[in-house]
Formats: structure tokens, sequence, C-alpha cells
């Protein structure tokens, strides 16, 4: 995502990724961006919470993935 990029924008983008590809992109952001990212996921009102509930998996598997890269090796 570049710097000009909003956060619907990115979004619309991830909604449209598998999980690990988008934890992998994610992970490469600033913390700051990554959470406005999750905070307007988590504000996006549908009939099933789709999203809401992927920004909460995709916040899960993205801290599990840096717990692993920085444990013991």
């Amino acid at each position: 995502t570049n710097t000009n990029q909003t956060p619907r924008g990115s979004v619309d983008i991830l909604r449209e990724m598998e999980d690990a590809t988008a934890v992998k992109i994610l992970s490469l952001m600033k913390p700051d961006i990554v959470g406005a990212i999750f905070e307007e996921m988590s504000h996006s009102v549908g009939t099933d919470n789709a999203l809401p509930r992927r920004a909460a998996l995709l916040s899960e598997k993205l801290r599990l993935m840096k717990a692993k890269s920085s444990g013991p090796s």
C-alpha cells in the first residue's frame, strides 16, 4: 500500500486477498497504518459482520506471526 492509500481503499484490496497474503502484507506496514485499517474494517457494517470478524482473524494471525518470528530460534 502506498502512502496515499486510504484505510478504506486498503480494506477493499485486503477483502480480495487470501488470509496468508494479507497477513504478510500487513506485517510489513507500520502499526498505526494497520490499526487504521483494522478500525475501518471493524466499523464496516454488513448483514453478516464479515469484515469485523475478518479484522479480528487477521489481527490474531498477525500477532501469532510476529510472536513466532521474535521467539527463540
